[in-house]
């Protein structure tokens, strides 16, 4: 039996990629009066018009959920059944192909967030100057607002780090959710450097580009203290580890084109002290 239920979790994928859907979809229903009154009137468990939603969103996250126990389920039988057991080998088997079904699933949805992220961010850029966001193999990493210095001025900038490329912009005054693309920042292109606090800076680092601009970006957490300076690291790390994975990538296979990046320890970039 468990063999053949690892065999049909495929079918949980499209549930699961369907997730994202799910929380705009019940706000839409919630606000029909003959959804909630069907609910209520049909269903015995949706019984309390209080708690209907949230009786909803606890039925529909069940499933994904049960996903994830079963292989809990099995790894508790083989604990607990003798080892001579016949019965040993299955569950054994029924385990592995859990585990990897699960798998399979979980990267499905991987695939199908990272998709709806691009597209989010996709549909919110605007004055991209030519920049097209969707590449064969560009991977949304994180987002968020920090502040930017440039030539002494601090800007708020929202900021979106991808595997191969860091972009910004400001939010738009005149339409909610629109950010105007300011600049990219090539990650196989740069170094990182830790900047101490001052009386300017707080929690913040410098970037510095290997191009023939060579030009540098200050970025600072919003945040302050101890968050701020927990923030600006998470920042930090970030940006150096994909930084780190696309130069080593620009080293294996220089890209093809005039402004061709040079590492760190080439002649002309002795001036930048630290790799990422």
């Amino acid at each position: 039996v468990l063999l053949n239920l690892a065999d049909s979790l495929s079918v949980y994928t499209v549930y699961i990629n369907n997730e994202v859907l799910q929380t705009p979809t019940v706000c839409a229903c919630a606000r029909r009066k003959a959804f909630i009154k069907l609910l209520y009137n049909e269903i015995p468990r949706f019984n309390n018009k209080a708690l209907l939603i949230a009786s909803l969103r606890s039925c529909l996250i069940a499933p994904i959920q049960r996903l994830c126990k079963y292989p809990l389920l099995v790894r508790e039988l083989l604990s607990v059944t003798d080892k001579s057991h016949a019965d040993i080998k299955t569950l054994k088997a029924a385990l592995t192909k859990l585990q990897e079904a699960a798998m399979a699933v979980n990267e499905e949805k991987k695939a199908a967030e990272q998709q709806t992220k691009m597209k989010e961010i996709d549909e919110a850029l605007v004055d991209r100057k030519g920049f097209e966001l969707h590449k064969e193999g560009r991977i949304f990493v994180m987002e968020g607002a920090l502040l930017k210095i440039s030539n002494g001025i601090t800007q708020e900038r929202q900021f979106y780090l991808f595997n191969d490329v860091l972009i910004y912009g400001r939010a738009s005054m005149m339409k909610a959710g629109r950010i105007h693309m300011r600049g990219k920042i090539l990650l196989g292109r740069l170094v990182i450097n830790d900047l101490p606090d001052s009386s300017t800076i707080q929690n913040g680092f410098e970037i510095v580009r290997l191009d023939h601009k060579k030009k540098r970006y200050i970025i600072c957490s919003k945040l302050a203290d101890s968050k701020g300076a927990a923030n600006k690291k998470m920042w930090k790390d970030a940006i150096e580890q994909q930084a780190l994975i696309q130069r080593l990538n620009y080293e294996a296979n220089p890209p093809d084109e005039e402004d061709v990046w040079q590492p760190y320890n080439m002649p002309g970039n002795d001036i930048l002290k630290k790799t990422c």
